[in-house]
């Protein structure tokens, strides 16, 4: 039991926003990377080479703490620089003015990912085509009660927001 137990203080002449700025830099490239592996069914244990553009502060910050990304995310090399020029078939995430590209060849089968998400893309228009029609007939916004006519309204946003991010997988591949 608790009882009596000081309450912490934190002791702001010690927080440095500098590192802490920094280190959120590092946490969104983490969560970004992460997020490309995921939705391309590539491992997390997969070692990636990872290309990042972005301004000079912000590849220095990447580079100072390549080791932290290495056993986060398992980049094998890093390659950085304003002008970089985007690698083909790419995948792609930005975070702020920083652009990271992972190069998909050897990652994936690209042909098999391809016809993958264009089947996924197809069972969502097909998807989202019911939801129009029932969301554009009368007769079922009339007689349907508002919280079936709410989740039809969510669910199409969902399919929607989906259907974006498959597109945008498929054109990242193919570039």
């Amino acid at each position: 039991m608790l009882i009596n137990q000081p309450i912490p203080i934190a002791d702001k002449t010690v927080i440095d926003l500098s590192i802490e700025s920094d280190m959120n830099i590092i946490i969104d490239i983490i969560r970004a990377v992460r997020n490309i592996k995921a939705n391309l069914n590539i491992s997390p244990a997969q070692i990636i080479n990872l290309h990042v553009r972005g301004t000079k502060e912000e590849i220095k910050i990447i580079k100072n703490n390549i080791k932290l990304l290495n056993r986060i995310i398992k980049v094998d090399t890093l390659e950085s620089g304003m002008n970089l020029i985007k690698p083909k078939q790419s995948a792609t995430a930005v975070i702020g003015a920083i652009e990271i590209f992972i190069p998909l060849k050897g990652l994936i089968n690209i042909e098999k990912e391809n016809d993958r998400l264009n089947k996924q893309i197809e069972d969502m228009h097909g998807r989202l085509n019911a939801i129009y029609k029932k969301l554009g007939n009368k007769k079922f916004i009339d007689r349907a009660p508002t919280n079936v006519i709410e989740n039809e309204q969510n669910k199409k946003h969902n399919y929607e927001a989906t259907l974006n991010k498959l597109q945008k997988n498929l054109k990242s591949i193919n570039e």
